[in-house]
């Protein structure tokens, strides 16, 4: 009754069941805004310590998939520069040195150029030897630029002979690319690369 009254005297009106009932709809309203907004409130914090935690546990994930991905990049690197010891292979690599150490520096002409493919023609087993030294580095090449494999593994390994190799036939190479662009493409690739690392 003392609200009634209060009211009644400082607005000049009495107050009737419905202005109450306003008054009370008002009062509940009001709260429930309140209790909604700490409860919005409350959600978001939760909310971003969630995202927190997911964008930690994404990093952390990542972090991992990555290290493993490497790890194995790494190992096939080293399956990889294996094969370069291989018995079959040691000996293409031997005949395809002994080869090419008389053109070391002197493929610059079309004449010499010329003269080297048909002493490459010449010899079946050479030949072979040859081409096969450049298709494993080519294949290696394509490894590395399609990030199959760790390309520092590989470097440490082979730097000195990829560039070796292509600094000797370089000028036949490049001749064989006016013909078709994709002869060694990605092995001349990586050697300049590592050439110029």
């Amino acid at each position: 009754m003392t609200l009634h009254y209060f009211i009644s005297r400082i607005t000049g009106h009495t107050l009737e069941l419905r202005d109450y009932i306003a008054l009370f709809s008002a009062g509940v309203v009001t709260t429930a805004l309140v209790y909604t907004a700490l409860g919005l409130k409350i959600n978001y914090n939760v909310n971003i310590q969630k995202l927190k935690f997911d964008k930690e546990k994404f990093e952390y994930e990542k972090n991992k998939y990555i290290e493993i991905q490497n790890r194995k990049r790494r190992e096939f690197a080293y399956e990889v520069s294996s094969k370069w010891f291989n018995d079959g292979f040691a000996d293409c690599v031997q005949t395809a040195r002994h080869f090419l150490k008389p053109y070391k520096g002197k493929l610059n002409s079309h004449e010499q150029i010329e003269t080297y493919e048909n002493a490459l023609d010449a010899d079946l087993s050479i030949r072979k030897s040859v081409l096969s030294v450049l298709n494993y580095f080519e294949y290696v090449s394509i490894l590395i630029e399609d990030c199959v494999i760790d390309e520092n593994a590989i470097k440490d390994a082979f730097k000195t002979l990829f560039c070796d190799y292509y600094k000797t036939l370089k000028s036949v190479i490049e001749h064989h690319q006016k013909e078709n662009i994709r002869y060694f493409h990605n092995y001349a690739k990586v050697a300049k690369r590592w050439a110029n690392a």
